[in-house]
């Protein structure tokens, strides 16, 4: 029993623990119960078990299908209800050794031995090497970060370089970093079983953090797509509308997903030159043979429906970049927030109260 409950992690042994007693010890009672119910004080016979369990058993394959709890429990306290019935029975009918235990004595033995096991694994999930929920969890969210900004650069190559860069293998990247985001949400059931001094898991603050990265991957796999139907000359276009081969630019966005330092938000350096309506901005130098102007036939070329869903699906990433660094800060513990900053009233003048609530609006921004 105590190697079928020690795991990788130790929220996953602790879970094991209190799930293997809980259901060792309420399926030994029903167990015994049923036992009794069938033999009374008695040895037992085998109509009057047989017709327990018929009864019994419509309701035990009910609630192993469809009890909503987790699997563990469910197999262990069933499978510790027919083990307490059939070996009373064996014991009591077919005498092979000096273990006749049956009934209440069988069930407290079995409990026994299921605690000694369990709380030797989770004795033993402490000692080196440890490692818990929390650790990988952070752990993954970092390689999945760093894994999406190798994925942004080779987009980016992409656009800028055809040859040299394989699209397939920015696919196969980016369905490894949704794999691995999938299952950090699937193993972090168990973290709250895994004690901290530090205090309670932020759950909401990393399921933000996750959300985000899933919408990178989505949209940096848009955006292959879209890259990949771009004329040259219209790529080339795309890149410099939306700033992605501006050196300045591009070393802001690697700062944000390497996390060295953190000039967000990356909207207002996204946005610092207004096009309006055209391809190319009029102070461009040069225009890759693209008209500069918006007319009926740009409008009807489909090489301008893709520029145009490249820079909205572009649009996404920096925003959720801005979003990813927002919601890291918050993890971490940075919240500094002064109330008021940024504020503009829509009403004239400052509202007249007292000396000092008259000087702070009455809503922050």
């Amino acid at each position: 029993m105590g190697q079928l409950t020690i795991a990788r992690f130790r929220g996953d042994t602790t879970f094991g623990l209190v799930a293997r007693i809980t259901s060792t010890f309420f399926g030994g009672l029903l167990g015994t119960v049923v036992w009794y119910i069938s033999t009374g004080t008695g040895r037992g016979n085998a109509f009057g078990l047989a017709t327990t369990l018929g009864v019994a058993f419509p309701f035990f394959f009910f609630m192993r299908l469809y009890w909503t709890v987790p699997p563990m429990i469910n197999i262990i306290f069933f499978v510790t209800c027919m083990l307490v019935v059939g070996f009373s029975w064996q014991n009591t009918h077919f005498v092979a050794g000096p273990f006749t235990a049956f009934g209440i004595n069988l069930a407290w033995r079995r409990f026994v031995l299921v605690v000694a096991g369990v709380t030797a694994a989770f004795l033993f999930s402490f000692l080196p090497p440890s490692t818990t929920l929390r650790r990988y969890q952070r752990s993954t969210l970092s390689t999945t970060s760093t894994e999406l900004g190798s994925v942004y650069c080779s987009v980016v190559s992409f656009a800028n370089v055809r040859h040299g860069v394989d699209t397939q293998e920015i696919l196969n990247s980016l369905i490894a970093v949704r794999l691995k985001l999938k299952r950090s949400i699937m193993l972090r059931t168990n973290i709250i079983y895994e004690f901290s001094l530090r205090g309670r898991w932020p759950a909401k603050r990393y399921q933000k953090i996750v959300e985000i990265q899933l919408q990178l991957g989505y949209l940096l796999s848009h955006l292959t797509s879209v890259v990949e139907r771009l004329e040259p000359a219209w790529s080339r276009a795309f890149l410099r509308r939306t700033r992605f081969l501006d050196s300045d630019f591009q070393g802001d966005v690697l700062a944000v997903i390497s996390r060295q330092i953190t000039p967000c938000p990356l909207f207002d350096r996204f946005t610092v030159h207004h096009h309006g309506l055209n391809v190319v901005r009029q102070e461009a130098d040069d225009d890759y043979g693209l008209p500069r102007t918006m007319t009926v036939d740009t409008l009807e070329d489909e090489q301008y429906m893709c520029f145009c869903v490249g820079v909205a699906t572009a649009f996404g990433i920096v925003t959720r970049l801005d979003r990813l660094m927002v919601a890291t800060k918050e993890l971490v513990g940075e919240q500094y927030h002064i109330h008021g900053v940024g504020y503009v009233s829509r009403v004239g003048g400052v509202e007249m109260g007292t000396r000092t609530s008259s000087l702070r609006p009455g809503m922050d921004a």
